[in-house]
């Protein structure tokens, strides 16, 4: 196969791809409809003219396959590419105190970076995008958020509750917005000083 050629797909694949053209004609019309003349936004509690079903039908059928060697490839290149710099940071002690004040800011961020991504394949697990196998979902999902210091089953449900009510003042569970009787201790609680607090309690103690 030659560089940035495309692999053939099964007739049933192009022949739902072809299907899905409708549907994403159907969602740019409808976008541009809610933008309106003179491409002003719509207000934030005006309904969609398009619904779930149509930008479901709008992305390839391929974008949802999901491939569990090649997610486990993921996840053991990540955990490699992490534990190398862990060992890596074994020798920063030995250097002298300039070239360690300059080197452990950049391994935290780099190795955080790294962290960060093995952090989204354990989210992944959680809405069973990771694998078509659902014990395998749980399973890499329990061992990864373990070791990041997150339940995952309870954090599975609740996030799940949370996708199903997003935006919902009366039912979601995360982004909730603020009532204007507890705007002071919401401010209070966005506060640096809280925010510090709060960061210093998750990476030491957990989520």
């Amino acid at each position: 196969m030659t560089a940035g050629s495309v692999s053939p797909r099964p007739a049933e694949g192009r022949k739902r791809r072809i299907s899905s053209e409708p549907a994403k004609d159907a969602v740019v019309n409808a976008t541009a409809v809610v933008r309106g003349s003179g491409g002003l936004p719509a207000a934030p509690t005006t309904p969609p003219p398009f619904t779930l079903g149509q930008i479901r039908a709008a992305i390839p059928e391929h974008c949802f396959e999901r491939n569990s060697l090649t997610s486990l490839y993921h996840v053991a290149k990540d955990l490699l590419i992490a534990g190398g710099m862990f060992y890596a940071a074994t020798f920063l002690p030995a250097l002298p105190l300039a070239l360690q004040v300059l080197l452990w800011p950049v391994y935290w961020y780099a190795c955080g970076a790294v962290l960060t991504g093995v952090w989204v394949i354990a989210h992944e697990c959680g809405h069973g995008a990771f694998s078509a196998i659902g014990w395998l979902n749980d399973l890499v999902g329990t061992v990864l958020h373990s070791l990041l210091l997150v339940p995952y089953f309870s954090w599975k449900y609740t996030h799940a509750a949370h996708h199903m009510n997003t935006n919902s003042c009366e039912n979601d569970e995360v982004f909730v917005p603020t009532k204007r009787s507890e705007l002071t201790s919401e401010m209070l609680h966005d506060s640096p000083l809280a925010n510090g607090l709060g960061l210093f309690a998750m990476l030491t103690i957990g989520w």
